[in-house]
């Protein structure tokens, strides 16, 4: 059996989608995905991080292209390496925002994690001079039981294993409000299908 088929390099750059939807059409057929749309999603619980950059919209004013391609490939590979050492899985990038999921297990401390990240973008950022303009990462963290997994999407151009529901719905929510300070962990628990933040955490 083989897998999709090989494609040949040298694509021009507008070619790309065309190539991906082709890609992404005979992985579906080849692994059955047609089938796995109609059954397989399910209920879960998961322990919930987002992380992305304050300021990160006027930090793309000042850049040029190739400066902000290498800055944010660079940022993905940070959180990237440090969520993975501590056992998480990168769900998507979003933008210049971070999603991963952990295990609900005992020894998982995500305002742990969260502290980590902060420290490590600060370290990272710290000696780059203009035209970068100082910007932080703003952390949220959460155990949520409403979640709902699978593979999603329209087998004849876009598939995707996801999570989503309600309640991380407005985790999304609560990242874009003004009080949610960049800088800090926020802590938050879903209680009866809505979020409570439980814990802010500053970091130093």
């Amino acid at each position: 059996m083989h897998g999709p088929p090989h494609l040949p390099g040298n694509y021009p750059l507008e070619s790309w989608s065309i190539i991906d939807k082709y890609v992404r059409v005979h992985w579906i057929n080849y692994h059955g995905f047609k089938e796995e749309l109609k059954k397989n999603l399910s209920k879960t619980s998961a322990m919930v991080l987002l992380c992305d950059i304050h300021e990160f919209t006027n930090l793309c004013k000042k850049l040029d292209l190739s400066d902000l391609r290498d800055f944010i490939n660079s940022f993905f590979t940070l959180m990237s390496d440090v969520l993975h050492n501590r056992g998480g899985r990168i769900n998507k990038f979003i933008g210049d925002a971070v999603l991963a999921f952990f295990d609900c297990k005992e020894d998982t401390n995500l305002l742990d994690v969260g502290q980590e990240l902060i420290k490590r973008y600060r370290n990272w950022f710290k000696d780059k001079g203009e035209p970068y303009v100082i910007t932080d990462l703003t952390v949220l963290v959460g155990k949520l039981s409403s979640l709902i997994r699978g593979f999603v999407g329209n087998p004849n151009i876009y598939v995707e294993y996801s999570y989503w529901g309600p309640t991380l719905n407005l985790l999304f929510k609560e990242s874009k409000k003004e009080d949610v300070k960049e800088g800090r962990v926020h802590v938050y628990i879903e209680e009866n299908g809505s979020l409570q933040k439980v814990n802010e955490v500053e970091v130093p």
